[in-house]
């Protein structure tokens, strides 16, 4: 995500995983989050991605790097309708890379 568009499309996304897994996220202060993925996940730090089928935004997931031996997946989240088409596995290797 390099746009505002791409992270309002994010911020949708991850706004539908804390529907689906509210009762483990009610305690992350999530909607604040949400308010600062532009500052939180911008390179050089952070890199957040978008999977779309064509023009849709469909999957997310932020990689954060604390150092150089150091990074965590957060927010992780593939639409209930893409699900079962390999776009966690994608996703993945593509962080890792």
């Amino acid at each position: 995500a390099l746009s505002p568009a791409d992270f309002a499309a994010g911020a949708a996304l991850i706004s539908e995983y804390r529907q689906e897994f509210y009762d483990v996220l009610c305690l992350q202060n999530i909607d604040q989050e949400l308010q600062e993925l532009p500052q939180r996940y911008s390179l050089p730090h952070s890199h957040f991605f978008l999977l779309k089928e064509g023009e849709t935004p469909v999957a997310c997931a932020i990689l954060k790097r604390f150092s150089a031996d150091a990074v965590e997946l957060k927010r992780m989240y593939i639409q209930s309708a893409a699900r079962g088409k390999g776009y966690s596995k994608l996703l993945l290797q593509h962080a890792i890379q």
